[in-house]
């Protein structure tokens, strides 16, 4: 059996007073919805901890994948059907999906996707 190290009990009661940015009924939710029963607030906070650090981290490599993206010509990237005047950064469902692979995570777009035109055109019916 592995021993604690000396230095987790006093993270995990630093954790008390930590604020996630994921609120602790959404990861507690989660965590029920998946079967796990945690009435721990500290440990709740470091799944939330946890949830933050792979979206910063899965967004933060999404964007190197929009940076490589930009670094191509500009014929192929009109080629691909980019708009090259365009200079806003903009996270693409294809990037984030690109980005993604390295976690194991194969994500695929939606045949369609509705836009708002669409939804008030059907509910003023």
């Amino acid at each position: 059996m592995e021993e604690t190290p000396s230095n987790l009990p006093e993270f995990l009661n630093c954790l008390e007073d930590f604020v996630p940015t994921v609120p602790d009924e959404f990861t507690e939710h989660l965590l029920e919805k998946c079967g796990v029963d945690c009435n721990d607030k500290r440990i709740l906070r470091l799944v939330s901890l946890a949830a933050q650090r792979f979206v910063a981290s899965a967004l933060h490599d999404a964007k190197q994948v929009y940076s490589r993206r930009q670094k191509q010509t500009p014929a192929r990237l009109k080629e691909a059907g980019y708009d090259i005047k365009d200079k806003r950064l903009v996270l693409l469902t294809e990037d984030l999906a690109e980005a993604m692979l390295e976690y194991g995570l194969n994500l695929k777009r939606p045949p369609y996707y509705a836009d708002a035109s669409c939804i008030t055109a059907q509910g003023s019916r």
